[in-house]
């Protein structure tokens, strides 16, 4: 019985020269680079437009780390902090 073998051949081709190769390496990197960029700047755009339609803590039921950030917000903002936790990165 002869057995078949197939060659799938993807076609993957790499550069053989040094400037070749360099190129590869830039467009590459300028991918990366445009990529970052457009995420950053969709997370700013959310970021942004969030804040806008801040809500007021005045009441509402919160529950924060002790001795961090947030706690200090929920305070200044008048929440009514229910349940703090201590803080696992200050011991």
């Amino acid at each position: 019985m002869r057995v078949l073998s197939l060659d799938i051949r993807y076609g993957d081709r790499t550069p053989k020269s040094a400037p070749a190769r360099l190129f590869g390496i830039l467009w590459i990197l300028t991918g990366l680079i445009l990529c970052s960029f457009f995420t950053a700047t969709f997370t700013s755009a959310l970021t942004s437009s969030s804040m806008l339609h801040r809500k007021s803590l005045l009441g509402v039921k919160v529950a924060v780390l002790e001795d961090s950030h947030a706690y200090e917000e929920a305070l200044k903002q008048s929440a009514n902090v229910k349940g703090t936790f201590s803080n696992p990165d200050t011991g």
